[in-house]
């Protein structure tokens, strides 16, 4: 074949490759992705599913504002830590004794606090592998300034270590939102240490302990971000 015509067939074989990609191109782009009737993209309706009698169930998917809303950090919020050393024992508010035989099963115990409120101690089922004889009592002890209460909780036999975590259950004065935390006395050191902080909910706060000692968690007050151990 001629050299110049060799090149020339060349030449439209290319434009023509380059011509159907660009067709490709335009004819993909003007495609519109397909919605539901409300407008949301279909993977954001509903997804057919097997429920447990064998039919089919539509189950609606969450919302992705929904999601994003569950994993938001949580706003910062005021800490409140009691300090131990200005506690004022001689004008506690002794509360009452429980004792309570408790085993693998678990129990829940009310606790008053004082004569004010009721705390619970939740076991749940296995944290304890044996049937234990529980002694309880929780005492509301004033700040010296008064400008606090904080709820002593004697747990024993001291020591005692769960093989789950549970969880105590505490009534708060303090807002919602507020974050509280749980000390503990050491009898090694001699010292109260942090063992966990929880958030007010709904006038509560639930704290997760590991095993029995004595505990302390401000109750109510006005020491908002303050304190110090």
């Amino acid at each position: 074949m001629n050299p110049l015509r060799r090149f020339f067939c060349h030449l439209l074989g290319g434009a023509g490759v380059v011509g159907i990609a660009l067709y490709l191109l335009v004819f993909s782009c003007s495609q519109k992705i397909p919605t539901a009737p409300s407008g949301q993209p279909v993977a954001l309706q509903s997804a057919t599913v097997e429920n447990s009698s064998g039919g089919v169930t539509k189950k609606p998917y969450r919302k992705y504002y929904e999601v994003f809303e569950e994993f938001a950090e949580e706003p910062e919020a005021d800490t409140v830590v009691f300090n131990p050393d200005s506690l004022d024992y001689t004008a506690a508010e002794a509360g009452e004794t429980v004792e309570k035989s408790v085993g693998s099963s678990g129990y829940t115990i009310k606790l008053p606090i004082g004569t004010k409120d009721t705390a619970l101690l939740v076991i749940p089922n296995g944290a304890l592998d044996q049937n234990w004889n529980l002694s309880l009592r929780a005492n509301l002890v004033p700040t010296r300034d008064e400008k606090m209460s904080v709820a002593i909780y004697d747990f024993s036999p001291d020591g005692l270590v769960y093989m789950k975590d549970c969880y105590l259950v505490q009534p708060s004065r303090f807002p919602d939102g507020t974050v509280l935390t749980l000390s503990w006395y050491n009898p090694v050191s001699e010292k109260w240490e942090e063992e966990c902080t929880a958030r007010v909910q709904n006038g509560q706060a639930v704290f997760v302990i590991k095993h029995f000692s004595t505990y302390g968690a401000p109750y109510d007050g006005d020491g908002l971000g303050s304190g110090g151990q």
